[in-house]
Order: C-alpha cells, then sequence, then structure tokens
C-alpha cells in the first residue's frame, strides 16, 4: 500500500474519514451482535469499541499514515488512547449540544464527530504513527556582550510599570552590557505612557513606543520587535510588566541563548510553578498549553507562556507582519512557527504568580481566537 506520510495532510485526512466511517460501521455491527448473542450493552458497547479501533488502527497503520519507526505494540498502545480521549471529547461536546443548546440528538451527535474528528487526527499523526521531528538548527555563536533589548507591552499598567522597570533593569545590566528596555504603550488611559516617557528621560536604557490604539498584545509585541530588531538587537527578551514574571529570571533566560534561538521561561517544567492562581485559572492554562502541544504536535510544555528570549535570526525569520495571532495566541504562534523553521528551543523552569496590581487582560474572546488559530495552524502545516 501507498506510504501515507509521504502525501500531503488534506489526502492524509480524506483517508482518516474514510477509515472512520468504515469503524463506525464495524462498531454499529459488533455492538448489535453482542447484544443479539445476549450480551449485556455496556459490555456490547465496549466490544464495539474495541472492534472499532483494532480496524481503524489496522487500516490507518497500513493506508493512512504507512509505516514509522516506532513498533506496532507502541502505536497501537498510543492510538487506542488517542481514540479515548477523542470519543470522551465527543461525549462531552454531544451532552452540551444536546442538554444545553436542545439541539436535536442526530445533527448533534453528527457535530460532535465533527468536532472531535481534527483532534483524533493530529493526535494521531503527530503521536500515534510517529512522523520524523523538526531538525534543530545549530545556534548562532553571536557576539560575547549582545545587544539585548526587553520588550515590555503595556496598556494600564500605571500602578506597576515603575517599579518593574527599576527592578529589571539592574537584572539585564547583570546578564549584558549592552541593554535596553523598550515600553510599548497603547495609549493608556491611565496615564501609563506619561509614566514611561518620565522614565525614559530620566534612565538612558529606556525607551518608550506609543501606539495610536489598544488592538491586541500580539501586535503590540510586533511593534516591539521590529523597533528592536532597527535598533541592532542580537537577543530580543519578552516579558509581562506586571510582576507576574519574576525580573530575577532575566539573566538565567539570556544565558540559556547562549545553545537556544528560543528560550522559554516555563511553568511546566521540573522545577517551575504557577502561585496565587485559582483552580479555574490554573485549569484554562493547563488545558490550553495541553490542546496546543497536541494539536500542533511539539514537545514544548508551556506554549502560552510570555516569558521568552529569542535570537535575531530567529525573529527576523518569522516575517512578523504576516503573523495572524492579536491576541494571548500569539505566544503560541510564535513559537510554533519558531520550531517549524527549525529553531532550537529550550525551556528553563520559572516561577509564575498572579499579578500583584491593575486587572488582567484575559477575555473569553481571547481565548476561543486562541483556540481557533491553534487548530488553524495545524491544518496550514501538516
Amino acid at each position: 500500500m501507498t506510504n501515507g506520510q509521504t502525501e500531503g495532510g488534506p489526502v492524509q485526512l480524506l483517508k482518516f474519514c474514510l477509515v472512520g466511517a468504515a469503524g463506525y460501521a464495524v462498531n454499529t455491527l459488533a455492538f448489535g451482535l453482542s447484544v443479539t448473542l445476549g450480551g449485556q450493552e455496556l459490555m456490547a458497547a465496549s466490544a464495539g469499541f474495541v472492534a472499532a479501533v483494532s480496524v481503524n488502527f489496522w487500516c490507518n497503520r497500513r493506508w493512512t499514515f504507512g509505516a514509522s519507526d516506532h513498533s506496532p505494540g507502541h502505536q497501537a498502545a498510543r492510538f487506542f488512547t488517542v481514540s479515548v480521549a477523542s470519543f470522551l471529547f465527543g461525549a462531552a461536546v454531544l451532552e452540551l449540544l444536546v442538554e444545553f443548546a436542545r439541539m436535536p440528538s442526530v445533527p448533534a451527535q453528527a457535530a460532535s464527530i465533527a468536532a472531535a474528528t481534527p483532534l483524533n487526527f493530529l493526535g494521531n499523526k503527530t503521536w500515534s504513527f510517529g512522523e520524523r521531528d523538526v531538525e534543530a538548527a545549530e545556534p548562532e555563536t553571536g557576539p560575547e556582550e549582545p545587544n539585548t533589548w526587553l520588550v515590555l507591552p503595556t496598556y494600564n499598567e500605571a500602578e506597576n510599570i515603575e517599579p518593574f522597570v527599576r527592578q529589571v533593569l539592574p537584572q539585564l545590566a547583570a546578564a549584558t552590557r549592552e541593554h535596553h528596555v523598550l515600553i510599548v504603550d497603547d495609549s493608556s488611559p491611565d496615564g501609563t505612557g506619561a509614566i514611561a516617557d518620565r522614565l525614559a528621560a530620566e534612565l538612558g536604557p529606556v525607551h518608550v513606543l506609543h501606539r495610536a490604539e489598544k488592538d491586541g498584545l500580539g501586535r503590540a509585541y510586533v511593534a516591539g520587535f521590529e523597533r528592536a530588531l532597527a535598533e541592532g538587537a542580537e537577543l530580543v527578551v519578552q516579558m509581562d510588566s506586571d510582576f507576574s514574571h519574576d525580573p530575577a529570571s532575566v539573566p538565567s533566560l539570556i544565558a540559556a541563548a547562549h545553545n537556544s534561538d528560543l528560550v522559554l521561561g516555563s511553568r511546566y517544567v521540573a522545577g517551575g510553578e504557577v502561585t496565587d492562581w485559582g483552580l479555574a485559572r490554573r485549569l484554562l492554562s493547563r488545558c490550553g498549553s495541553w490542546y496546543a502541544r497536541t494539536v500542533l504536535g511539539v514537545q514544548v510544555r508551556d506554549l502560552t507562556g510570555g516569558f521568552k528570549c529569542f535570537r535575531r535570526r530567529v525573529l527576523e525569520r518569522l516575517h512578523l507582519p504576516e503573523l495572524e495571532t492579536a491576541g494571548f495566541g500569539f505566544q503560541i504562534e510564535t513559537t510554533y512557527r519558531a520550531i517549524q523553521d527549525g529553531a532550537r528551543v529550550s525551556e528553563i523552569p520559572i516561577r509564575f504568580r498572579d499579578r500583584q496590581a491593575g486587572v488582567s487582560k484575559m477575555s473569553s474572546g481571547i481565548v476561543l481566537e486562541a483556540l481557533r488559530q491553534v487548530l488553524a495552524l495545524r491544518l496550514t502545516t501538516v
């Protein structure tokens, strides 16, 4: 049979859907046969599920994706895990549509299958059948004292910006001789921009970029990155200015960039932690990272974090004006595109804490944009 890994993503997706339809028929037949023979419905449903998963695995391994370096047993265990997760996800969607949206059961079932299929396909394509990993590029050696710029996007951070800048400047000085702080303010109505201007007049390394309006975190970062690159930056650090990222972690991030193209301050690797968040916010962050990691098929543990250090070449190759995400999903998009380009990415543990002053900019619209953008990113690169 044709090795599916040599074919494009759309062809694989079509084959996967055809195999899934055949598996659905096998599931129905096995369930009916088991009930006819006197089996209990729960046992019959389990038998049907196992039969369908077995047929789907065999067909997808031989036809959809082709052989890989993993053993059949290894692939089967992963395929079964993804199938169970996809089934549970589809069941949850079905329950929501029927119980809360009052949708008729037949179209609701079709919608739940449609919702679960992309995750099922991408999980198996990237995990179960183990397509080759992106090869990492060798990092540039760079100068011994790289020109380092810290980009701080702000909106209504009047309570935080001055103490933060005064704390982070000594940390930058300890890490690199040539350093700058660029405050990118989106016309904050609370006077953040005026405080930034005063700091720039007093402190030589501080610069301010005023933007006409608030149109998304991602676009603020793009404007800041472009300014830093135009000023000759070799390393560009990004972080929040509300003390959720500890200024004392900046030297470790910069030091790690000697052996990496992109360094992530990670909450979810060994040694990392999150403090002060409630259960709902912890679950949102964890689930967001898991969702992005699973759909995109990468090993980075903290894809949604905003504490990073980029080498110049990474930002230049990202084609900044072409980045599509305006909100917090920008963090996922930049890291994923860097990995796709072959950048060597590393994570160092950090302690993340909730902001001590001001109001979070997170909203349901930002979350939905990130979820949509993650799926769009993967579908355009399969």
